[in-house]
C-alpha cells in the first residue's frame, strides 16, 4: 500500500479532521498524545505538507471526537500563552540582566523611592560614586528599589551614604 492509498484509507475511515502544526515540542505532543489516548480512543493520524508547511492531521472517526480535540487545543494554547511572559516582560527581564551584568554589586532599598528621593539618592551617587543603573525589583512578593554598582566599593560607599542619612534623619 502506497502512503497516497494509506492517507485515503485513514480520510474514509476517520473524515473528521483536526490539522495541528509540527513544531518540535515533544512535550506538547507527549499531552496531545495523552489527551487523544485518555478521551478520545479511537483515532488515527498522518503528516501533511503542502505549501512549505508540515502539519499534523488527527482523524477522528467521530465529529464530536473532533470538536473536543480543538477544545482542548484551545484551552491548550491559552494556558502556554498565560504562562509565557509579555514581550514587554521579557525586554524588561533581558535590560534587567543587561545591567546586573555590567552593574554586578547590588543594593537593595526595602522599599519603592519616590520620585524626589530617587533625585536625592541620584544626586549623591553621581556626585560621591559615580556611575550606576537603578531598576524596581519583587522580592519574596515585595517591591524593592535595587541601585547597582560596578564595584563592591562603590556599593559599599553607597550603604555607608545611606546609613549617614538615615542616622542624620532621624537625629532631626
Amino acid at each position: 500500500m502506497t502512503p497516497e492509498q494509506r492517507r485515503a484509507e485513514i480520510d474514509r475511515k476517520y473524515p473528521f479532521h483536526v490539522d495541528v502544526p509540527y513544531l518540535d515540542d515533544w512535550d506538547a505532543a507527549r499531552e496531545r498524545m495523552d489527551y487523544l489516548i485518555t478521551y478520545i480512543g479511537t483515532f488515527d493520524m498522518y503528516v501533511v505538507a503542502e505549501e512549505g508547511r508540515c502539519c499534523v492531521r488527527h482523524c477522528f472517526a467521530i465529529e464530536a471526537d473532533a470538536e473536543l480535540f480543538r477544545a482542548f487545543l484551545r484551552r491548550a494554547s491559552q494556558r502556554a500563552a498565560a504562562s509565557a511572559p509579555s514581550q514587554h516582560a521579557r525586554s524588561a527581564e533581558d535590560e534587567r540582566r543587561e545591567i546586573d551584568s555590567r552593574y554586578p554589586f547590588h543594593v537593595d532599598l526595602p522599599h519603592v523611592v519616590d520620585e524626589p528621593e530617587a533625585q536625592r539618592l541620584k544626586a549623591y551617587i553621581v556626585r560621591h560614586i559615580g556611575r550606576f543603573a537603578t531598576y524596581e525589583t519583587a522580592d519574596s512578593g515585595r517591591l524593592r528599589s535595587r541601585y547597582c554598582f560596578r564595584t563592591f566599593e562603590e556599593a559599599e560607599m553607597f550603604r555607608w551614604g545611606l546609613a549617614g542619612r538615615t542616622s542624620r534623619r532621624s537625629t532631626r
